[in-house]
């Protein structure tokens, strides 16, 4: 019945999938569906396991009828933490530094998109167009020629999009490398590990230290601020795009994926040269 209630709210398989973990540990417990019970069960898990599972047994206590106890079971505030964010020229001189050609790609991939690290290591071949410097995240058929919204959202909240990217040259040098082994994966950036590693080897050379692939996401962002990219457009050129803005665009604006791209070239955001 759990799953079935979380399938009508209309959460995501993965969503699913998670919150019945959670509400089946509690159940086999043996914890009483108390006040003592939740917050003894809450307590086992470390912070970001803890909110996933006050999360779970929230909408399990909705779906009981048991709203006494959602007083005294809610998500732990986020802490503040100060994140960092490299320099465009920090960007440039890692991208520079790293000898591996994947590597190379994935890096610069990542920061001209400014998509999730998880999603560039997701996309798959035929994700990429070099004629139109479009990485689809999921490949729906989109028509180029008058739509910018993927046919199938990737969940309720967020809806998979179009991004862009500069460095073509830079990326086809990679898949014409990656040809010359038939037995490669279907997904474009295969050997996270090795990614990763060449990553972090570039950037103690060059930078003395380390910052996480996530924040090129975050780089991106600043740098097309400063650029004077429009911040309405900033979501979709992620590859994301909020359900309201949605909404707005299909009843006041037609907004074609050669305006989005113009809007991306007149940044002229370059990692790779």
């Amino acid at each position: 019945m759990f799953r079935n209630y979380l399938e009508v709210l209309g959460r995501s398989p993965r969503t699913i999938n998670d919150r019945v973990m959670y509400v089946r540990r509690f159940l086999r417990s043996g914890l009483p569906l108390n006040s003592e019970g939740v917050i003894y069960f809450v307590s086992m898990f470390k912070r970001d396991a803890r909110i996933h599972a006050v999360k779970s047994l929230r909408l399990y206590l909705k779906l009981k009828g048991r709203r006494d106890l959602l007083e005294i079971l809610k998500t732990p505030p986020q802490p503040n933490r100060v994140t960092y964010c490299p320099t465009l020229e920090e960007v440039k001189v890692v991208a520079d530094a790293i000898e591996d050609l994947q590597a190379k790609a994935y890096f610069v991939l990542t920061a001209e998109s400014g998509l999730r690290p998880g999603e560039v290591f997701n996309l798959k071949i035929g994700d990429l167009d070099l004629d139109w410097r479009i990485s689809e995240l999921n490949s729906y058929g989109l028509d180029v020629e008058d739509r910018a919204v993927a046919p199938t959202p990737s969940s309720n909240i967020k809806r998979s999009f179009c991004s862009f990217f500069s460095s073509k040259n830079l990326i086809r040098d990679y898949l014409e490398e990656r040809k010359v082994n038939p037995k490669m994966p279907e997904k474009i950036f295969s050997n996270r590990k090795n990614i990763r590693k060449q990553i972090y080897m570039a950037m103690r050379k060059e930078l003395g230290k380390t910052f996480e692939t996530y924040a090129l996401r975050r780089f991106f962002v600043t740098e097309m601020l400063r650029r004077d990219v429009n911040p309405l457009f900033l979501d979709m050129m992620q590859g994301r795009k909020p359900k309201a803005f949605r909404i707005m665009l299909g009843h006041y604006q037609k907004l074609t994926l050669r305006d989005l791209r113009s809007e991306y070239d007149k940044a002229n955001l370059r990692i790779a040269e």
